[in-house]
Parts: structure tokens; C-alpha cells; sequence
């Protein structure tokens, strides 16, 4: 049997010498090193380039987003990008001049005065009234008007008798004079005479200062009636001497519309008893004062009726300025109502941009809307394009607009500067 006890065999291929060894060591401790130092260098360069990287990638993406729809340009001019949801919901109207004769403003009103044909062949036309009142007033000025005619006349015959009476005692005064002269007559005839010559002045005096305070008495009472007339919207002149197929008409028109009317103008009347029927007419006068409660002042309308169908007291509708004109009329749509003012946007086309809709607002000035139709009385022009429907989208913007200072008064402070 083997001796086990004895140390095993070495192989000299298997043993590594001392200094061969210590050399991959060495290059085993210079590579754990290099690649300690790479990874300390990496983290290092990710903790110094990491926020700027971040950083940069942001202010990329943010470059990379779509541009805005609406930008604002002016406090008085705006634009939106062509092609944009928001423009293809904007309608464009393109504004041209019209001849119309369509009414420039309504109004309600009512018949306070009809003249009726005569009931009989021996009789006369003769006024109908809408209230009690009114015909209180017409007949106290009819009567004043007779008293004022009467007392006039009375006048005139109080003078003509003076003069008469004084012109013939002076005749007699100067034949007596001549008589005293001659011896014929005595002085105290020529004095009596004369005395009674002064006592007929003193009392002619009199009887025409009573005729003069009469008269002006009933002329004062006659121009009082006239103003009571005026202010129910009648004028007293159109009653005396009006044909038997007209009625008078009144309607009642706000103080910022009063520029509006005029003596003289068209108009046309619509009544609920009579809906098929229209009448024409024109404004016969304006009441000389305001309605101080409701801020109005009245119409005075005299409207054909031929066939006698209109009463006192039916209701109308009444349609100012029907005469034939030119306008510009645009969709009310198209107003935006910002503050006091009324705007539209118009496009513009002078400057030209395939990639904006540019855009300015205007004020204007409007008369009533009739019909979601609105007639323009300045502040546009032919030719313009306007924006349409939808055109209230656009009010933010336009607000905001209008509360930035304009490209002047930034250059003004930026010259300051």
C-alpha cells in the first residue's frame, strides 16, 4: 500500500513565478482604478449637464408647439390665423350702399283726432276726439278764438266812434272860433264846447283801453287753449279748415332718437284693428316740449283715410322716415356693444398676410334695428368687409385690446426713457 502520509507532487507548468504575478496585479488594480475614475467622471458630467440639458429640451418642445390663434396687435387692431377653427366660424359681409325705404325708426302711437264726413248734406265735417278732455280744450279754444274775433271787432267800432265824436266837436270848436271873432257867438259856447271836446277824449280813452285789456284778455285765454292743443300733440292750426279724409295720429319717439325726425318726413301706419291695411302719412309737427317722466317727445302724424276706418283711439304702429334713401345696413350680428359704444370689426385688406385675418374695430353710429337689420350712419364705408356672424367671439380679445396702451404712447415712453 501507498504511504499517504507523504506531501503530493507539484507540477512545474502550474506554478506562477513571484514577479509574473505581481504584474497582473498590478494591471488589475490600474484597471479597476480607470474604471472607477469613467464612472465617477460620468456621474459627475450627468449631475453638471443634466438641468441644462432638461432645460434645453423644454425650450425645444416649447418652440415645437402650434401658434396661438389670436394675437393682439393694436388697442385698436387685432388678427387671427388664417385657417384656424376660430376664422372659419367668423362670417365675412362685404358692405354696400342701398336705396330703401324702409323705416329709420318705430314707434307706437295712437288716433287722438278723426274728421268725420258730415252726417247730412246740410251739415258739415266736424272733428271726433280720443278723450273728453281733448274736446274740452278744442271747444275752449273755438270760444276763445270767436271772443277774440268779437272783441277785436269791438275794438275797432270803439276807436272808429272816438274819432268820429272828437273829429266832430273839433269841427265845431273851430267854427266857433271863427264866430267868437266875428261877434256872433259869445266865449262861453266856444269854452263849453271845448270842455266837453276834453271830457269825450277822457272817455274815449277809456272805453278803448277797456276794449284793448278785453281783447288781450281773450287772445291770452285763445293762446292758452292753443298750448293745452299742443302739448295732447295736436296742432290747433291743421284743425281749422282740415279736409274730411284725414286723421291725426301721434306717437311718442325716445330723446336719443329725436335727431332723427323732421317736419315733412314719410311715414306709414299699421293698425291691430286693420291688419291688412296700411296707411301713409307724413309728420306734421313736433310737440314743443319733452315728456319730462318718460324722456320722450311727441309726433304729430296726419294720416289719408278715405274710406273713414280709423276711430280715435286705435293703437298703430308707426314707421318714421319712409322716404326713399341711400344706406348701409349691416346683420346686427355684426355689433358688438362695449362700454357706450358700438363696434364692428372690419378686415383688413391692405395689409395682405397669407397666415393672419387682420382685423381692426370701429365705432359707429346706428339707428334702431328693425328686422336684426341695422342701418349705419357712420363710422363705415363702401367696400368694407365686415365680420358677421359669430363676430361676439372677439369680444375678449377686443377688450383686452383696447386696455393696452397703443404703439405711440410706447414709443413716446420708451423716448422718455
Amino acid at each position: 500500500m501507498p504511504d499517504h502520509s507523504s506531501p503530493p507532487l507539484e507540477s512545474p507548468l502550474l506554478e506562477t513565478p513571484p514577479l509574473e504575478r505581481n504584474r497582473w496585479q498590478a494591471f488589475w488594480d490600474r484597471s479597476q482604478f480607470l474604471v472607477s475614475l469613467v464612472l465617477v467622471g460620468g456621474a459627475l458630467a450627468w449631475l453638471l449637464f443634466a438641468p441644462h440639458s432638461h432645460s434645453e429640451s423644454k425650450s425645444q418642445g416649447g418652440a415645437a408647439k402650434p401658434m396661438p390663434m389670436v394675437d393682439v396687435v393694436d388697442r385698436d387692431s387685432i388678427r387671427v390665423l388664417v385657417d384656424s377653427p376660430l376664422q372659419q366660424r367668423l362670417e365675412r359681409v362685404s358692405v354696400r350702399p342701398e336705396v330703401t325705404t324702409s323705416p329709420m325708426l318705430q314707434a307706437s302711437g295712437r288716433v287722438i283726432a278723426s274728421r268725420r264726413p258730415a252726417q247730412d248734406k246740410s251739415g258739415s265735417p266736424f272733428w271726433q276726439f280720443s278723450s273728453g278732455e281733448l274736446l274740452d280744450s278744442y271747444t275752449a279754444w273755438k270760444k276763445a278764438q270767436l271772443e277774440a274775433t268779437f272783441a277785436e271787432t269791438q275794438l275797432s267800432q270803439i276807436k272808429e266812434l272816438a274819432e268820429t265824436r272828437e273829429s266832430g266837436l273839433q269841427r265845431t270848436i273851430d267854427r266857433l272860433e271863427k264866430l267868437v271873432k266875428s261877434g256872433t257867438e259869445t266865449e262861453r259856447s266856444l269854452s263849453e264846447t271845448k270842455t266837453l271836446l276834453l271830457q269825450t277824449r277822457i272817455e274815449d280813452r277809456k272805453s278803448i283801453f277797456d276794449g284793448e285789456v278785453a281783447l288781450k284778455t281773450v287772445q291770452r285765454q285763445a293762446n292758452n287753449e292753443f298750448l293745452k292743443l299742443q302739448q295732447f300733440g295736436i296742432d290747433p292750426d291743421l284743425l281749422d279748415d282740415a279736409p274730411s279724409d284725414i286723421d291725426i295720429v301721434t306717437a311718442e319717439v325716445p330723446e336719443a332718437l329725436v335727431s332723427l325726425v323732421a317736419i315733412g318726413q314719410q311715414c306709414s301706419a299699421e293698425f291691430n284693428g286693420l291688419p291688412n291695411v296700411k296707411f301713409q302719412g307724413n309728420v306734421s309737427s313736433l310737440s314743443p316740449v319733452l315728456n319730462a317722466e318718460q324722456r320722450t317727445l311727441r309726433l304729430l302724424f296726419v294720416l289719408k283715410d278715405p274710406e273713414d276706418l280709423l276711430r280715435p283711439g286705435m293703437f298703430a304702429r308707426i314707421g318714421v322716415g319712409t322716404d326713399p334713401r341711400q344706406v348701409i345696413r349691416i346683420p346686427s350680428d355684426s355689433i358688438l356693444h362695449i362700454g357706450n359704444d358700438d363696434l364692428i370689426v372690419v378686415v383688413n385688406k391692405s395689409k395682405g398676410d397669407s397666415q393672419w385675418l387682420d382685423l381692426e374695430f370701429h365705432t359707429i353710429e346706428v339707428h334702431e334695428q328693425i328686422n336684426s337689420i341695422v342701418e349705419v350712419r357712420s363710422g363705415i364705408r363702401d367696400g368694407d368687409t365686415v365680420i358677421g356672424k359669430n363676430a361676439i367671439l372677439l369680444k375678449p380679445l377686443i377688450v383686452r385690446a383696447m386696455a393696452k396702451p397703443s404703439n405711440a404712447t410706447r414709443l413716446s415712453h420708451a423716448n422718455d426713457e
